[in-house]
């Protein structure tokens, strides 16, 4: 952006915006005619110093004044992104290259004589001018051999708001913006009304605060990005409208830098139902979905779906085993299959027993994991895992089924073996093997050939919640590194229970560093904001590309303003955003959307009390 700056008003009458104002009589035919406009027009305009109150509205302009002397393309984005009620105005007025280029070879005479005189006096000239000089003789060549042309531009900011105060909290936040990115603005005092004229579509600019500009700086200026969310790349969903410009909201998250996100919301604010419509969405795309569901929130949706519904309860005769194994097909950052297994089984011992194992007791449960593995022939050896079906035996040979794996009792059994302190780990473990909390004590039996599939576990112990949840989430991913690499999106609601401890929250953590590799998202769900963040949530945000903030209570709101850097007024957004309203956060933009969602698809996806009156009764009906 160059630094010279002059006026061609004395040189040549160019267009300024001085439009007439069309004041054509009316005939006295139409007088008291009630008109359109007479409809639409406020009762009143209020012109005060440095604002204007329209009906309820208080509206003020504030005008650009001083630019960066660098700026790069999209440069203004941020400004543009702005996800507040405010209106950017820019006037661009063309010049004529012969007078601009007798203007420039006349200031370029004014630094040189300047120079001159200051060297006579041995004086050393100002290093502004010296750049000036070297500026506008740069300029000057490229107007004359076509490469540029000149411009005037003008930018203005018109803001509004429903009080005074939150017309003052906008004007703060969009003066620090505009500090931040090299910007000098001020407010057009005792000239706002002029000021709302020139931000109106009519093309006029009354307050005429021009400033030249080459075409390449021009260039910088135009608005690249804007508050919305519309990305074609991939295969889009749609997510919502636009609550700033109507827009629709529709982008793929597989398209992103990564495939994870974290939804962040109050009870009731709709983040179950913001993450069915997107399960649906990409179901429908061919994704495989599947949930972790503590609160038996996804039945119907999965049974409408035809998927599979596991729950897992006391009571259920569906097990999964922690120590089930899969061969996966690509190791995970470079450690063998067997070794990154018996370290999760390592974890899942530790949240059973409620307690962190000293490094002697850790050595000695690695070391029994792994004999017990061994007892059932699988070592470090991936074909270990399979049975040999022999065909003319010693010619060749066909990899068979997986083998029998070994479950808690076999690794209690182990343990005891070994004696000493090995005991006191089993005497610990023995609750999961033999007693009230067996339930995990056994041979994996669900199928999860499904393409939607969601684990229940409403109905597990409270104290077990937390373990169930890390089972789930440790077997859940085997199966993915084990798979066919198909485009999956693995949804954790509640994930703020998967916080309670260091073992799982490490765990979920490595899923979502982890997840790209294998063509999988993570979509982590939590209503206890605060919390969630507190106990580690932060790494795991720190590993999505999209971020979804409903409606959030009171004690929350600061812990998840400072840790997306909200403005003030989206904070305010957020404290007031009706269910389903939310900011969207991806592919480094964000604004304000509204989720819609089609009947079929609302009845697939609500839990509001009334709605699910009214959905039995038409099914009782229809029998």
């Amino acid at each position: 952006m160059n630094s010279v700056e002059f006026d061609l008003s004395k040189i040549d009458k160019v267009a300024s915006g001085d439009h007439e104002i069309d004041k054509t009589k009316k005939d006295i035919v139409d007088r008291g005619t009630l008109k359109v406009n007479d409809l639409i027009a406020p009762d009143a305009i209020e012109n005060e110093v440095n604002h204007i109150k329209i009906g309820n509205r208080f509206l003020r302009t504030v005008m650009v004044t001083g630019y960066p002397r660098t700026a790069h393309i999209g440069w203004l984005n941020r400004l543009y992104a702005y996800g507040a009620n405010i209106d950017i105005t820019s006037h661009i007025e063309p010049l004529p290259s012969e007078r601009v280029i007798k203007a420039l070879n006349r200031k370029i005479g004014q630094y040189i004589s300047t120079q001159r005189m200051d060297s006579q006096k041995g004086k050393m000239t100002d290093i502004g001018v010296d750049i000036a000089r070297n500026d506008a003789e740069a300029l000057r060549d490229a107007i004359a051999k076509g490469k540029e042309k000149l411009f005037y531009q003008t930018i203005y900011i018109n803001i509004a708001g429903k009080t005074m105060e939150e017309l003052d909290t906008i004007t703060e936040e969009i003066e620090n913006l505009g500090g931040s990115i090299g910007l000098t603005t001020r407010h057009a005092m005792f000239q706002q009304q002029q000021g709302f004229h020139s931000v109106l579509p009519i093309a006029e600019d009354r307050l005429n605060y021009r400033r030249n500009f080459d075409t390449s700086s021009l260039a910088t200026c135009l608005p690249i990005v804007s508050a919305e969310l519309t990305m074609t790349q991939g295969h889009p969903i749609l997510y919502g409208l636009n609550m700033i410009n109507g827009s629709l909201v529709l982008f793929d998250r597989f398209s992103l830098n990564n495939y994870n996100s974290v939804t962040l919301a109050t009870s009731g604010a709709g983040k179950s139902y913001f993450v069915k419509l997107e399960a649906i969405r990409y179901m429908g795309l061919g994704a495989n979905i599947i949930i972790i569901d503590p609160q038996a929130e996804y039945k119907r949706l999965t049974n409408a779906l035809g998927g599979q519904y596991i729950k897992l309860s006391a009571s259920s005769k569906d097990r999964i085993n922690p120590l089930d194994l899969y061969n996966a097909k690509e190791e995970e950052d470079g450690m063998n299959f067997l070794t990154q297994k018996i370290l999760d089984v390592l974890s899942i011992i530790e949240v059973m027993i409620k307690r962190a194992l000293s490094a002697r007791e850790r050595k000695i449960l690695l070391d029994a994991i792994e004999k017990t593995y061994e007892k059932f022939g699988i070592t470090r050896e991936r074909k270990s895992m399979m049975t040999d079906d022999f065909l003319e035996e010693d010619v060749f040979s066909l990899e068979g089924s997986k083998k029998r794996m070994p479950i808690l009792s076999d690794l209690e059994q182990t343990l005891r073996q070994y004696g000493g302190e090995a005991i006191a780990i089993a005497d610990e473990l023995e609750p999961y093997t033999s007693g009230v909390l067996s339930l995990f004590n056994g041979e994996t039996n669900v199928d999860t050939e499904s393409n939607f599939i969601a684990f229940d576990i409403k109905d597990m112990e409270k104290e077990l919640a937390n373990l169930a949840m890390f089972i789930c989430l440790e077997f859940i991913w085997n199966k993915v590194k084990s798979g066919d690499n198909k485009k999956r999106l693995i949804i954790v609601d509640e994930a703020w229970m998967l916080m309670q401890s260091k073992q799982s929250s490490d765990y979920v953590i490595r899923v979502a560093k982890t997840a790209r590799k294998f063509n999988a998202g993570l979509s982590i769900i939590s209503q206890q904001a605060a919390d969630f963040l507190q106990n580690g949530g932060q790494g795991i945000i720190g590993n999505t590309s999209m971020q979804v903030l409903l409606k959030q209570s009171q004690n929350d709101l600061g812990a998840v303003g400072d840790m997306f850097g909200l403005s003030q007024s989206e904070k305010g957004f957020l404290r007031t955003a009706s269910p389903g309203e939310a900011l969207i956060f991806a592919g480094g933009n964000h604004t304000a959307v509204k989720v819609v969602s089609h009947n079929f698809e609302h009845i697939l996806c609500t839990t509001n009390p009334n709605d699910l009156e009214k959905i039995k009764q038409m099914l009782e009906a229809d029998q």
